[in-house]
């Protein structure tokens, strides 16, 4: 089966006359050659929106109905020639998570799941994280929430565990606001 793309590529080579394979051999090859530069577009027209993973790239290409052959090649293409990488996207991800309020747990599941693992990001977390501890990023997404008189502590603790913070970091945590707040 081809990708709808590759088919209407080679129906307007054949209606523009350019496509008379005389074998099935000179058939085949032109398929693959197609498939290729359309793969190779899709790949470019995607990143030009954004940074992907390796393996989200070749998923997209899987979800469009390219054979494995011409994702690993196209993939691996753009891969030497820097148009992806794993190491930028991961660092990317992981800064703008950082500045969201994520904690380590849920950034690290999330690459994951993206095709990286947090052990392989170049720089990690010396590079990532600053001098402040994950109680104080913790502290610091958890001091701008508002708490409720009933179950402000287990709320507090729930919504930290939610962002990817440690249960003990979010239990010393919210311990802490709750006892800030009930003192002020």
């Amino acid at each position: 089966m081809l990708p709808l793309t590759v088919g209407k590529a080679l129906k307007s080579k054949r209606d523009s006359e350019e496509f008379h394979p005389d074998s099935r051999a000179q058939l085949m090859y032109e398929v693959r050659e197609v498939s290729r530069r359309c793969a190779s577009q899709r790949v470019e027209r995607l990143v030009d929106k954004r940074d992907y993973s390796i393996s989200e790239l070749d998923q997209k290409l899987l979800q469009d109905g390219y054979s494995a052959t011409v994702r690993s090649q196209v993939v691996g293409r753009a891969q030497e020639c820097g148009l992806v990488s794993d190491d930028r996207y991961a660092a990317a991800f992981i800064r703008s998570k950082l500045a969201s309020g994520w904690g380590t747990l849920k950034i690290e599941h999330e690459l994951r799941r993206h095709g990286i693992e947090l052990q392989q990001v170049h720089g990690w977390p010396e590079s990532f994280l600053e001098e402040e501890s994950e109680d104080d990023r913790a502290y610091q997404v958890a001091s701008t929430r508002r708490l409720s008189d009933k179950n402000g502590f287990e709320k507090l603790v729930r919504y930290l565990t939610s962002r990817g913070f440690t249960m003990s970091c979010a239990m010393r945590v919210a311990r802490r606001v709750v006892d800030e707040r009930s003192e002020g």
